[in-house]
Parts: C-alpha cells; structure tokens; sequence
C-alpha cells in the first residue's frame, strides 16, 4: 500500500512520477474539467453523483472522455485499493490534450489527457465544530459555475485574501445575494427553513448539497431554493457551508460580523449527524466519529 498515487496515460505510478505535457490545453488555457470523490474505507461516498457530474461537465464542455462511465468506476476503485488510509481523496481531471497554443479546438483526433489522483484527506475537526470564519468577496467568477471547470483563479485569489484577513473561507456575493463560496455551497438557516441559492448557471450543483437537501426534507426541515441577500445572511439565526471534504459546516462570523451567538446551530447540528449517519450507512465507521456530538 501507498502513501498516495497517480493514474496517467493509462497506467498507475507515484504521484511524483506523473508528468503532463508542458503543451496541454489543461496547463495553459485552464481547458479541462475535474471531480472529487471521498472515499472511506476505501469505498467511495456517492460515486454515482459525482460521475453523473463529471459527465455533465465533459459533455457541456464538448469534452470526450477516453473511459466510460464503468471504467472510471473501476480505475477509481482500483487507485483506492493501493493507497493506505481510512479517508481518501480521489480527484480526476480531464484536459482537451496537449495541441499547438491557440485559441481554437485542436483537431478531433486530439487525445485528451486524463489524469487522477488518490491521496488521503487531513479533516479539520476544529473548524467541523466551532465553525467558519468567511469573508465576502464580488463573484467575478464566468457565468457557468454549473460546470466543474479548472479555472478556479477567482476561487484561489478569493481564498488567499480571505487567509490574509484572518479568515477560513470566501463568500461570492453577486448583485447583492450569495451566490455559494469559493469551494462550498452556502446555506442559512432563518425561522427554522433552510435556505440556499437554487441551481443555475451562477453555482455549482454540489453533490454534497443534493444530500444535504434531501436529508432536510427527511428531518422535516422546510427548504427554500431562493437566494438570499448578505443582509439575511447577516441576520440568519444559522449559517452553514458543504462540500464533499467538509461535509456540514457551520458559519460562525461573516466580514467579522457574529452570526446569531457564534455557535453552531441545532439545524446545521442535525444536518451533520444525519449526513454522518448516511456515510456511514454506505461506508462503514469513519475516524471522525468522536467528533459527531450525540
């Protein structure tokens, strides 16, 4: 077993191994597209919506992927069997391939580039309890955020200011409403609904949201999918973000500002336990257990 490891050109190595050509579209154009799936105990979390995700992201894209949709299955399934560790991260990415520079498609024969990694993950239990520290930032982001695409310049700029200022994360705002954060999505919690921004082009359709949503409606918590303005966010009894490796997360302070007491919340509470209890149900005991209160 591995520390960590890389598929390439159609065959695993170690990650340090793995080279790209220094003329793929992905290096110097951002022209590819990606996914990340959580694995614990080797067994990845809801495959099935992060491959009908990448292949979303491929086909508006106009990507063609060298491996079907099984295939991917099994590569992803083998990587996991070679690297040690109870939480791992697999991230994939597919590029338009290595071409001469310009800013027109290379011809159709053009192979793309396919590569994945498999790594474990380092979860942060402090920010999984006492919560998020954001700051906002303008959505300067192109306007299909729907589409899991590399360039993610916004995104890490945002998130580089947002550690300066002494903060965990970066809220986009657009026209005055959130629109998610800079690898979350954003939710809030006000007179016992949870609220966040419906799917358009102007965010990412979170695989990690899908649960989060349905799980509420299992609890009996109303969901609004309407976006909401950062005076509500302000003012929301609770705050909370998701992604695939932070699962719920409460919000704590915005700009600096204290949302409701500063502690997480009993809806965002229940939404961790229930998302807990579902990794669970797929995968088994996790290591971050002892952090799930009651």
């Amino acid at each position: 077993m591995q520390k960590s490891i890389a598929f390439l050109n159609g065959a695993f190595m170690p990650i340090e191994e793995a080279k790209v050509p220094i003329l793929d579209r992905g290096f110097y154009f951002g022209d590819g597209v990606y996914d990340v799936v959580m694995a614990f105990n080797h067994k990845p979390f809801a495959l099935d919506d992060h491959l009908d995700r990448f292949a979303y992201s491929t086909r508006e894209m106009e990507l063609s992927c060298p491996y079907g949709r099984d295939e991917l299955a099994r590569l992803i399934a083998e990587g996991l069997s070679q690297v040690e560790g109870d939480e791992l991260m697999v991230y994939f990415q597919l590029t338009r391939g290595a071409a001469p520079r310009r800013h027109l498609f290379p011809d159709k024969g053009t192979p793309g580039t396919f590569v994945m990694t498999v790594r474990p993950h380092a979860f942060d239990a402090r920010l999984y309890r006492e919560g998020l520290r954001s700051k906002l930032f303008d959505d300067m982001r192109w306007g299909r955020c729907d589409i899991k695409t590399l360039n993610l310049i916004p995104n890490t700029y945002c998130m580089q200011k947002a550690a300066e200022a002494g903060c965990d994360d970066a809220i986009f705002v657009k026209d005055g409403y959130v629109t998610e954060c800079a690898s979350s999505t954003m939710y809030i919690v006000q007179g016992g609904v949870l609220r966040t921004h419906p799917l358009t082009h102007a965010i990412l359709p979170g695989t990690t949201r899908k649960h989060i949503l349905q799980l509420a409606h299992e609890l009996s918590i109303p969901v609004e999918e309407r976006a909401f303005t950062v005076e509500e966010l302000l003012s929301a009894d609770e705050a909370l973000s998701s992604n695939v490796a932070q699962r719920p997360t409460p919000v704590v302070s915005v700009d600096g500002h204290v949302i409701a007491d500063g502690k997480m919340g009993p809806v965002t509470r229940a939404l961790q336990r229930a998302y807990h209890a579902r990794v669970v149900a797929a995968c088994g005991p996790t290591y971050f257990d002892a952090h799930i209160d009651g």
